[in-house]
């Protein structure tokens, strides 16, 4: 039985109720959604899947492979007309955002980040659903777990490797330092890595992150 705040790397195709495929850890799809191929990181507990399977998986075990199927209350949640709002079209001016009818837009509220989709625009006001696209649907998953990470060097580790950084890490008396490479976006993934580590690692006292000697070039 896995528990809250165990680390697992999951392989994972998740269907629709018409049986559509709208996310996987293979192919275009994953690289659309994920940015990469491959098994995704998920720390148990921690909200990073939907309701059901965060709750399903912590039955299975390392290598295991299976199929879950949830109602709307464990998935998406309901269809409400609570989350349909009303947007003027200066809301989405300092967001550089041009609104048209099926746009899929987020944006940044003191309650995170949230995603609508653009219904309407007319007479300068904005029609934008806020409920996710799958609300009101039963959907399927076929999940494997391919690893259950339990050394903390390989949890820091794996927490770069899902933000797609490849990255020497180390930890000791309670201090974990990244080492990465400099380039444009150092500094958003060094807030990355010190967001996820303090929220998936509660045991690490304090957190580095050190820009990497660059690879020597060859003679």
């Amino acid at each position: 039985m896995l528990k809250n705040g165990e680390f697992v790397k999951i392989e994972y195709d998740a269907y629709d109720e018409n049986g559509n495929l709208f996310d996987s850890t293979r192919g275009e799809i994953a690289k659309a959604l994920h940015k990469k191929e491959g098994p995704l990181l998920v720390v148990v507990g921690k909200h990073r899947l939907i309701k059901g399977l965060d709750i399903a998986i912590r039955s299975m075990s390392q290598g295991e492979e299976t199929e879950f199927e949830f109602n709307e209350a464990n998935a998406f949640g309901k269809r409400s007309k609570e989350y349909t709002k009303i947007m003027r079209m200066e809301d989405f001016a300092r967001y550089n955002v041009a609104p048209q009818p099926g746009l899929t837009v987020h944006l940044d509220t003191e309650q995170g980040r949230i995603y609508g989709t653009i219904k309407s625009v007319s007479g300068g006001r904005v029609l934008v659903d806020f409920n996710h696209p799958l609300s009101g649907q039963k959907v399927r998953y076929k999940v494997k777990i391919t690893e259950v990470v339990t050394v903390p060097e390989e949890r820091l580790k794996a927490i770069g490797e899902d933000i797609g950084i490849v990255t020497s890490v180390s930890l000791k008396d309670g201090t974990a330092t990244f080492e990465i490479q400099k380039d444009d976006s150092f500094e958003e993934k060094k807030a990355v890595i010190m967001i996820m580590t303090k929220s998936f690692m509660p045991e690490v006292k304090k957190i580095e992150v050190l820009e990497a000697k660059p690879p020597s070039k060859k003679a």
